[in-house]
């Protein structure tokens, strides 16, 4: 992912899924966006994904993902 998807401002949907990302990081998405799908990753950590992320998100999809139990660091 790079910063260009910032430039989205309105985009309210997202689908990532089956892309092989192992990190999304939070501060990249647009403040517009409200449902985030990320099925099918190799994420195990989404302390990235929450620093600074869109406060408008009212569904995040995690399924079939790496997800640990660690600790997050904000």
């Amino acid at each position: 992912m790079d910063r260009s998807l910032e430039n989205f401002h309105a985009l309210k949907v997202l689908t990532l899924c089956g892309n092989y990302l192992k990190t999304i990081p939070g501060a990249m998405l647009p403040r517009s966006l409200q449902f985030l799908e990320l099925y099918d990753n190799l994420i195990s950590n989404v302390s990235q994904l929450v620093k600074d992320a869109p406060l408008s998100i009212l569904h995040l999809g995690l399924g079939r993902n790496r997800l640990t139990n660690g600790k997050f660091v904000y």
